[in-house]
């Protein structure tokens, strides 16, 4: 095994352990009868601190690839990506998604979100399979985005609720990704990297409303 997978084995195996260790730890579902309010406010608390960790962390790795594949694929002009026409639907924060401030609703956003972060894993999937720049980022961001999916079902009274991709739709979009040329290939790691990044941060303002 070469010393460039040797470490980013190593540090994969490091993420999972303390993000693992920061998903179990978080207070689950406490019984929110009047006697323990207090308790329930606490999770509350702990959910809202550790969710908008995981996402501070991910946006930081997110910032770190964009800046390299401008960098390295000169890509970016005057701040935006040098775009081509393509068929990325990514999901996006809605009026009926009960995160906005005007008609907020807690269950409803936190479906919201867990079903639209679900709907991004097969471009971090391909991101994470396809880009070879700094692969020890691409495994952070996929490991930490899993985690915090995680932590948002456990914070879910309806979990069972939570739309997952069609497999269907899984199938074809991942069948596109891969029949892309490597210029391609390399706007459609940096369009899911920003839609990412503004989806997350529309988040963590929906998650200090909670």
């Amino acid at each position: 095994m070469s010393s460039l997978s040797t470490s980013i084995f190593s540090s994969l195996a490091f993420s999972l352990g303390l993000l693992l260790g920061m998903a179990t730890a978080l207070p689950i579902h406490e019984t929110t009868s009047a006697s323990s309010h207090g308790d329930a406010t606490l999770s509350t608390t702990a959910f809202s601190s550790k969710t908008e960790g995981s996402i501070r962390y991910i946006l930081g790795k997110i910032s770190e690839l964009k800046q390299e594949i401008c960098e390295n694929h000169s890509m970016c002009r005057n701040g935006m990506v040098a775009l081509e026409d393509n068929n990325l639907n990514f999901p996006q924060i809605t009026e009926d998604g009960g995160c906005l401030p005007s008609g907020f609703n807690k269950d409803t956003c936190l479906n919201t979100i867990t079903t639209s972060l679900s709907e991004y894993q097969p471009y971090l999937n391909y991101l994470q399979e396809n880009y070879n720049l700094n692969e020890r980022t691409a495994i952070d961001i996929q490991t930490y985005f899993k985690v915090l999916i995680r932590i948002l079902k456990q914070m879910e009274n309806n979990a069972d609720e939570i739309t997952t991709p069609n497999p269907v739709k899984y199938d074809t979009l991942s069948k596109m990704l891969r029949s892309q040329n490597n210029w391609q290939m390399n706007t459609t790691f940096y369009l899911t990297l920003q839609s990412l990044e503004r989806f997350l941060q529309y988040t963590v303002r929906a998650i200090r409303m909670m």
